[in-house]
């Protein structure tokens, strides 16, 4: 047989075989299901939908649908609604995660309008709950609120948020889509035909369907979960969700070798082992949203309502400044945490919540165990359910000697809202301080709530301080009894016998949208004004004066110890060192000694390989330091 003949053969034979697959195609082709997959994809759009408008464009109908929005401004946010629901990769892989959950379901019940009606009624109620969280909060749910689910159930009560017109077209489209599946929709779901195997089948490949998307790591890696509320947004809840679960489990930093940490802090001599002179007694209060919101934004009081605080900042023998804290609105136990261990939040995945994720023992390093050392009596007097933030539990870990919550404290008062006002928690420890033996040196560490979100509740009887914002009105009435009580607290330490150095900060802005509604002023970029509160250090005997410092919580303790003249442990001595190079960390940005303001992963900062020296010393701290 000639070539000519072989190369005919060959020809006919490739022919045959795609023959073969074309036949195979159409007949799987015909037995495609065609209108139960059209209708099931026309309904998970609309989920899609629904969930977009609870999750991303906030505030996309209100301004499509506004009275007073003209018609040329309603179609460019028309045109930029469906260009963002459609942007890839976001529509298709949150899409087809509705898709893939849908299969895992309809394996196990070999229902489709039950499976249908499941999966979108989870995914709607997380929507609705992401979005009044972050009306409520601002910032929307990440992992760490389902280990803190008792905590946000307790302090709910009363919270009335502000629903768009995008919550209510959210919904009512999926009211709609489930309406039409069951009214209207039938399916032939062969129950008794379906084998357990096809069953597996079907759940199995909507199991494999998530794991390739958690196993794209171009897709995962560009899921920026740095700005939470913008995740959401750019990429859709599904990415989102999928990225903070890939990003949960803290992987051992690069290069890291405990020895290596352990030689580093050797390096720095620990001075806490024999200590000859006198202490003053310490205490520490962190105060619930306590901000200088008129140093930042452009809003105009009728009158100052915090005049105290600004007196007591041109007084002598004060060191002030301001912390730039990594939260906003919320996360008040990480800030806490950052504070009592010196180890910033930045390197741990977002949403993180180390009180509640990554303590589980003794925690042999932190502000607690240094002041014991030195023969402290340690106290922490928190005035909310011991069950917040799992604090009962994790106080114990921290090794305070005394720790007292709500339960324990029966005189607590609320004024205004139904948290405890400062002064009726700062009289607990007056009370300590009152009845404790001279010369024994107490440390107390206080978190305050009065200032807790809501912020819904105005007193007709006290001073309006701005028209048109019930909510600003309401925190800046709540932060007047704050004042008050801080103008209070110095009279009591003013009068004491005995020597007290006090440190002072707030914990995070309230959630009042200044940024947006009023605008900073200038004092600091955009990217930090809704991260800036003061703090101060102050004594009622003679201590250096500073003022101006830019610092973040991690280095609070640092100030404390050296404004107080205390002796230092090594670990107190490598902060103070890295905080002479990196004065500021926090988990959105970091400023080093020039002034200048980088990203914590930035390869190019001059800082980077501190940075990172600093990420292995946490990860000693946190997990090896036993």
């Amino acid at each position: 047989m000639g070539s000519t003949e072989l190369l005919a053969v060959e020809e006919k034979n490739e022919q045959t075989k795609r023959e073969k697959i074309v036949a195979r195609l159409k007949i799987l082709l015909k037995k495609v299901p065609w209108k139960k997959t059209i209708l099931i994809t026309l309904f998970f759009l609309a989920v899609y939908f629904s969930m977009e408008l609870l999750n991303g464009n906030d505030v996309i109908f209100t301004k499509i649908f506004g009275i007073h929005t003209s018609w040329e401004e309603r179609s460019k946010y028309l045109k930029y609604a469906l260009s963002d629901f459609f942007k890839f990769p976001k529509f298709i892989c949150n899409f087809f995660i509705y898709v893939f959950l849908y299969w895992i379901v309809y394996g196990l019940t070999n229902r489709t309008k039950l499976s249908c009606t499941l999966v979108s009624t989870v995914a709607v109620i997380f929507g609705i709950i992401n979005y009044i969280v972050t009306e409520v909060r601002g910032i929307a749910i990440t992992i760490s609120d389902i280990y803190s689910v008792r905590t946000a159930m307790n302090v709910a009560k009363g919270i009335r948020p502000d629903l768009e017109g995008n919550f209510y077209v959210g919904i009512f489209l999926f009211i709609l889509a489930n309406f039409i599946l069951w009214k209207f929709c039938k399916f032939d779901d062969n129950r008794k035909n379906k084998t357990k195997k096809r069953k597996i089948m079907t759940s199995a490949l909507g199991v494999a369907g998530i794991l390739f998307f958690l196993a794209l790591d171009p897709l995962m890696n560009d899921v920026y979960i740095w700005d939470i509320n913008a995740s959401y947004a750019n990429s859709g809840p599904g990415l989102t969700l999928m990225k903070l679960f890939k990003d949960l489990k803290i992987d051992k930093p690069s290069g890291y070798n405990s020895s290596d940490v352990k030689n580093l802090l050797a390096q720095y001599e620990d001075e806490t082992n024999n200590v000859e002179q006198k202490l003053p007694n310490v205490v520490v209060v962190m105060n619930e949203s306590f901000a200088d919101l008129e140093k930042v934004f452009n809003y105009e009081p009728v009158e100052d309502n915090i005049p105290y605080f600004h007196e007591l900042m041109k007084k002598e023998n004060i060191i002030s400044g301001t912390m730039h804290t990594s939260e906003y609105g919320g996360g008040t136990a990480n800030v806490e945490y950052q504070y009592l261990t010196q180890n910033t939040t930045a390197f741990l995945p977002t949403g993180s919540m180390p009180y509640q994720q990554y303590i589980s023992g003794n925690v042999n390093q932190s502000v607690v165990t240094y002041m014991n050392k030195l023969n402290y009596n340690s106290y922490g007097i928190h005035s909310w359910n011991k069950n917040g933030y799992s604090r009962g539990k994790i106080y114990k870990f921290l090794q305070f000697d005394h720790a007292m919550f709500r339960e324990d404290m029966p005189n607590l008062r609320s004024e205004l809202n139904e948290y405890s006002t400062d002064i009726s928690t700062y009289n607990y420890w007056f009370d300590i301080m009152n009845n404790k033996t001279a010369g024994e040196k107490n440390f107390t560490f206080i978190v305050t709530v009065q200032n807790h979100t809501p912020f819904n509740k105005v007193d007709a009887g006290r001073t309006q301080y701005v028209q048109d914002n019930e909510s600003l009105n309401a925190y800046l009435q709540y932060q007047k009894m704050s004042d008050d009580a801080l103008k209070e607290l110095i009279s009591y330490i003013e009068n004491y016998e005995e020597d007290i150095i006090l440190l002072f900060f707030g914990d995070h802005q309230p959630n009042l949208k200044l940024e947006e509604k009023c605008g900073s002023n200038g004092v600091y970029s955009v990217e930090e004004s809704s991260y800036v509160v003061p703090f101060f250090i102050w004594a009622n005997y003679d201590i250096e004066e500073k003022s101006g410092i830019e610092t973040s919580p991690n280095y609070l303790q640092n100030l404390l110890v050296e404004a107080g003249n205390l002796p230092k442990d090594s670990y107190t001595k490598y902060i103070e060192e890295l905080r002479e190079e990196i004065p500021v960390i926090t988990t959105q940005y970091y400023i080093g000694k020039n002034g200048k303001r980088y990203e914590v992963n930035d390869e190019k900062s001059p800082y980077y390989e501190k940075v990172k020296e600093y990420e292995k010393v946490i990860y000693y701290q946190m997990f090896d330091n036993k």
